[in-house]
């Protein structure tokens, strides 16, 4: 078996973006959502994404030894939030129509990070936000988190 051949049996699922801020890479997964849904089992708003998925992110994390965070773009909530994938812990696990696991995280229990309908023209981070993830503590400002436009 060649490494092309390897690599292709692989096919890793890569977060969505590669970062860098402050010498460091990070990788940021973004999951854009209509809005939350109601578990009615635990009787809490969740937000999720495939169990299959969120493995590969561990892997990616442990293999690059790079920080994996999932920022949730939720359009209802009109709010950005944003977890490390170790912070991550899920609260539902369902099969899907097609067989895959999902898992579902308490919408609540995920850090707020700013108001999304903000982010692309005021540049303003709210209260606190920057000390919700290790990764993102800093000075407050009001330039963008890793230094451009989303």
């Amino acid at each position: 078996m060649t490494w092309s051949d390897l690599l292709a049996s692989l096919k890793p699922v890569l977060p969505d973006l590669q970062v860098f801020a402050a010498g460091e890479m990070r990788w940021v997964e973004v999951k854009t959502k209509a809005r939350c849904a109601w578990n009615r089992g635990s009787g809490i708003w969740v937000t999720g994404f495939s169990r299959r998925l969120a493995n590969e992110y561990r892997a990616i994390q442990q293999a690059t030894g790079a920080t994996v965070a999932v920022l949730f773009s939720h359009a209802k909530e009109d709010q950005l939030r944003l977890a490390t994938i170790g912070e991550l812990r899920a609260n539902v696990v369902s099969q899907g129509v097609c067989g895959e696991d999902t898992v579902y995280f308490s919408w609540d229990r995920i850090p707020f990070l700013c108001w999304r309908s903000a982010w692309g023209t005021v540049w303003r981070v709210c209260s606190g936000c920057a000390d919700t993830v290790p990764e993102l503590r800093r000075k407050r400002s009001r330039r963008p988190l890793y230094g451009g436009h989303p």
